[in-house]
């Protein structure tokens, strides 16, 4: 009877720990992958000739107003996919633009998230400016050969 008692108390020790830890690192963690509200979800920009689909969305990530971006190489052989994008507000009037120059292997698919490492990915979300109201955001895009 002692044994079980002395293995209750390891046991409910090790649980303490581990809970303490685990909440003590869940304080720390990155910005979820998932959006905390989605303005615009995803709607297709363009496709290349060379059969590269880009899509946007437009969210709350965190304390950030962002746009994502999702890339599509739906040829059977790997390429640059190589375009320009016009951000505009609701008047039509140019927010930013940004270039992209990824080489994309075939079949494969490139989508911003919220939180994440990957540097690829990280690189197909911009923070839209203050005063740009979310819901309105157009984009444009231009394919380079």
């Amino acid at each position: 009877m002692q044994n079980q008692s002395r293995i209750f108390k390891l046991l409910l020790l090790v649980c303490t720990f581990s809970l303490a830890f685990s909440t003590q690192s869940s304080a720390q963690l990155p910005v979820p992958s998932e959006p905390e509200k989605t303005f615009q979800n995803w709607t297709m920009i363009g496709e290349s000739r060379t059969l590269i689909d880009v899509y946007y969305r437009v969210l709350q990530c965190g304390n950030k107003t962002q746009v994502h971006f999702f890339v599509f190489n739906e040829n059977t052989m790997d390429q640059t996919a190589k375009f320009s994008i016009d951000l505009m507000d609701g008047n039509g009037a140019k927010v930013m633009t940004k270039t992209y120059n990824i080489a994309a292997k075939k079949l494969t698919m490139y989508k911003a998230l919220c939180g994440g490492t990957d540097e690829v990915l990280n690189s197909l979300k911009v923070d839209l400016p203050e005063g740009v109201d979310p819901a309105k955001v157009t984009a444009k895009i231009t394919f380079q050969p």
